[in-house]
């Protein structure tokens, strides 16, 4: 998201003022209803590459509604990665969300060839009966001047291309909507952007500011051909803040565009409205509907938004709107706590309920949410919320020096006149951020932590179950100048208590008490594959994970005892079984994980999380052997751009050809030394490929973080077991 899309948010130095009161046509949160919503454990998406604001899509749109078609269960995701790199990626899973890698297409840019972008991404997705035969239509930005779209028919193998798709320049934060499945008979893609005010293409004329104008122009543009071409633009809107996402009710066809706009177009500020567009003849033509609204005075308005408002339907064409606001002063400086608010319309967006406060308890200052809808009258909204710091002077959220959570709270009845939300429930297993949140967009490169970026998202499964993805920089990442760190990207299943299908969940998250000779996590055989540069190569017995634990070594308290299992460890693994055509030279059996001391702020190289590693490294060519663990380094540009494991300490280790078994003694001295009782997250274990060795390295810690390394390898992944939480109890004697 650009500057041009919020005007400057500076700090004010004011007293709390109650959300209540500062906005007092806005009804607070009610009493909470359903209860005993779970996640599973915090799976690391992709454990080198650094981003944020990811999306996520598991379904698509079937005849009658828009979330309707999940095929095979199987979630995409997406990133930009930066505008200096014009690369974006995108993942998916293959295993119903348990694990996740890069598309087949990928060549280490991880996104369709000849697409340039690294912007703003978005996903829409047609699953199919065979993950081979998805559809996939994918937008990139690039640096403002246009937007990318690549389409896939068989789930992200390969693609074809429009490098631009936009009939404007100096556009900006792009969203897609469906209508039927992609490619379908009389399937329309529609996809809503900003042209900024004073752009070369901004309609003018259209949007004189006698015609109500404010801020940027809210376009839309249509394809018939899967996303393939487009259509010139129509204007939706010309007051319009940012662009928010599109909803299509598929059993009428009529298109709901939501945006933040301007109470008060001649004086705008701020965006402080937020309002949905209705199309009923397929995007010509546009009316406006007001959801919610401040009154501008000589000394106080509101900011909407945060960054984003957005929209979502259910099963019965009920629309919900979702944003975050917070009270400003008459320059636009945020003096009072930010909350997540939703409004309900059940006729089209004629009409909307009046604006009701989701979040409760200790946290005040929440921005980024998202919403997805169910069943008539059932949503789940996420965002990340934190608690207003003692050291920071104001209440802009950029300005805090405290640990953030995606949150996630809950309505079965959000379609009545007395709707109650479940109590927030922390989607991560441990806090994703310290310290302040920018929401300038690129305006942040100015000054600001824009380490997550503008949003992250949740999705809903075939079980009606809450998929959610999120940015986390507890890995320690050495920051920038600007206090930017990298961000890996994290995604949480719902594994108990209410769907929004009307089912009840009865999961729980896993968790490894000790080593034994059973598996805390079991995978499945013949999963361990090349997939790149289009094609999916054969199963890697050498490679194959069966099973995955870590706990304390009972022959010595002082280490961990790493443990992976193989499907086939009678000899070591030779560039034969893992074919020329990889260019590795080099396989490594690595299991990383995340330590984070509870409860801490930022006093403790660890307290904010970091992530360490063990790994056994075959050379390929000659079969020897070497062990190391460490902590992660990372490979940058303008800031960390990717993690790297590069070993810093050699460790024992021991085999067992006949049950395929490798065993890790890790010193806890090497990887944080964690107490008994604590708790390592996102336990994974990974067979990897790379062209050199993984390590040793000199990577020294730094103030700012752990070290760059510019000898780091990138490798491509062959397998990978599910995340789980290993808890560090004293073996029974």
């Amino acid at each position: 998201m650009s500057p041009l899309a919020r005007p400057l948010l500076t700090l004010a130095t004011v007293a709390s003022l109650l959300a209540v009161l500062a906005f007092p046509g806005i009804r607070p949160h009610l009493v909470q209803a359903s209860a005993g919503i779970g996640f599973g454990a915090t799976t690391v998406v992709d454990d080198q590459r650094l981003g944020g604001e990811p999306d996520i899509k598991t379904c698509g749109p079937s005849a009658t509604w828009s979330e309707g078609s999940c095929g095979l269960n199987n979630p995409y995701a997406s990133i930009p990665w930066g505008f200096s790199t014009t690369t974006s990626y995108i993942w998916r899973s293959e295993d119903g969300g348990k694990t996740f890698r890069l598309v087949p297409s990928n060549n280490l840019t991880g996104k369709p060839d000849n697409c340039p972008g690294g912007g703003d991404t978005d996903l829409a997705l047609s699953p199919a009966a065979s993950q081979s035969q998805d559809s996939l239509l994918f937008e990139d930005l690039q640096g403002l001047t246009n937007i990318s779209t690549g389409a896939s028919s068989n789930g992200g193998a390969t693609w074809v291309c429009n490098p631009i798709s936009s009939f404007a320049s100096a556009v900006d934060r792009q969203w897609l909507g469906l209508q039927g499945p992609l490619g379908g008979s009389g399937s329309v893609v529609y996809m809503d952007y900003d042209i900024a005010d004073g752009a070369a293409a901004y309609p003018s004329t259209q949007c004189a500011l006698g015609n109500g104008a404010a801020g940027n122009a809210f376009v839309i543009q249509t394809s018939t051909d899967g996303g393939v071409t487009f259509s010139p633009f129509t204007v939706v809107s010309c007051n319009d803040g940012i662009a928010g996402n599109i909803q299509v009710n598929q059993a009428t066809h009529e298109v709901f565009a939501i945006h933040t706009a301007y109470a008060n177009p001649a004086t705008a500020n701020t965006a402080d409205t937020v309002e949905v567009d209705s199309s009923t003849d397929g995007g010509q033509t546009w009316t406006p509907h007001t959801v919610s609204a401040c009154t501008p005075t000589a000394t106080s308005d509101c900011t909407t938004g945060q960054d984003f408002a957005v929209l979502a339907i259910d099963k019965s064409g009920g629309l919900y709107a979702v944003w975050s606001q917070a009270p400003t002063d008459a320059s636009g400086n945020i003096n009072g706590p930010s909350h997540i608010y939703y409004s309900y319309s059940g006729n089209n967006a004629a009409t909307w309920t009046a604006a009701r406060q989701v979040d409760a308890g200790s946290t005040n200052v929440n921005l980024f949410p998202w919403v997805i809808a169910g069943k008539a009258g059932a949503i789940d909204i996420v965002w990340y919320g934190t608690a207003k710091s003692a050291a920071a002077t104001g209440w802009d959220p950029g300005a805090q020096a405290s640990n953030w959570y995606p949150y996630l709270s809950q309505s079965l009845n959000a379609n009545t006149a007395a709707p109650t939300f479940s109590a927030p429930v922390a989607v991560a297993q441990h806090p994703n951020h310290y310290g302040g949140i920018c929401t300038m967009g690129i305006g942040c490169t100015t000054g600001g932590d824009r380490s997550l970026a503008d949003f992250f998202q949740v999705d809903i499964d075939q079980s009606g179950a809450a998929r959610v993805i999120w940015a986390d920089t507890s890995d320690n990442g050495a920051s920038d100048a600007s206090g930017n760190a990298g961000a890996l990207i994290d995604e949480a299943q719902q594994v108990s208590g209410p769907t929004l299908f009307g089912t009840t969940l009865k999961g729980s998250a896993p968790t490894c008490a000790a080593v034994t000779s059973t598996p805390c996590a079991s995978d499945p055989t013949g999963d361990a594959r090349y997939e790149a540069n289009g094609s999916i190569g054969p199963n890697v017995p050498k490679l194959d994970i069966t099973g995955s634990s870590v706990g304390l070594d009972p022959a010595d308290l002082s280490k961990l005892d790493v443990r992976l299992k193989v499907a086939n460890l009678s000899s070591p693994p030779t560039t034969a079984d893992l074919g020329a055509d990889t260019g590795d030279l080099y396989a490594d059996y690595l299991t990383s994980w995340n330590y984070h001391i509870p409860g801490d702020t930022d006093t403790q190289y660890d307290s904010t999380g970091n992530v360490y590693y063990a790994y056994l490294e075959v050379n390929l060519t000659t079969g020897a052997l070497t062990a190391y663990d460490g902590n992660t380094c990372s490979l940058d540009s303008t800031k960390p751009k990717y993690l790297v494991y590069p070993g810093q300490n050699q460790i024992q280790y021991g085999i067992n050809e006949s049950t395929g078994t490798i065993d890790l003694y890790v010193p806890l001295k090497d990887v944080g030394n964690p107490p008994v009782g604590a708790s390592l997250y996102s336990v994974t274990a990974h067979t990897v490929g790379q062209p050199g060795p993984a390590g040793p390295s000199n990577c020294p810690r730094l103030a700012t973080g752990n070290n760059f390394d510019a000898s780091g390898q990138l490798f491509n992944t062959y397998d990978k077991s599910a995340a789980y939480t290993a808890i560090l109890n004293k073996p029974r004697s």
